[in-house]
């Protein structure tokens, strides 16, 4: 149904995939940060825009799933990691997001590491954030990371 339908009807959810790459910009991967970023943005515009017709929007921001995302895009991944970079199963996410919704939240990280980023990325300054991000994606590209661009 479109959201014209949903404002007919007076109610309605849209849930938006975006990655919590939205927060974290880094060189190589800046065209995949901004479009994350601007799911981000466009949900919360269009929560504000359409809660008074009863209208639900949220953006949710995963990080590593388990699929071939990554593979696809030609990276080279090593699932088996553990900790905070760790790939989660996509039911867990799913589940974590529909909470997340129930709750009425905006903007769904559904995992330690996206709010760490996000944490980060808002509470350094500017200058040591761009210092740290540049050395991450440098040490990436050196083991022979690929960028999403």
């Amino acid at each position: 149904m479109s959201w014209g339908g949903m404002k007919r009807e007076g109610r309605g959810r849209i849930i938006n995939v975006s990655s919590d790459g939205a927060f974290a910009v880094v060189p190589k991967n800046v065209v995949y940060a901004a479009t994350k970023r601007f799911i981000v943005t466009l949900t919360e515009g269009l929560h504000m825009e359409l809660a008074g017709y009863g209208i639900h929007v949220q953006a949710v921001c995963p990080g590593f799933i388990d699929s071939d995302f990554h593979e696809s895009a030609g990276m080279k991944v090593d699932k088996s990691r553990k900790g905070m970079f760790a790939f989660r199963r996509p039911e867990d996410v799913v589940r974590e997001a529909m909470e997340s919704f129930a709750k009425g939240k905006v903007v769904c990280i559904p995992d330690r590491t996206g709010k760490f980023i996000k944490a980060l990325a808002d509470l350094l300054p500017k200058k040591t954030y761009y210092r740290m991000a540049g050395g991450f994606a440098a040490r990436s590209l050196q083991k022979g990371g690929k960028s999403l661009q």
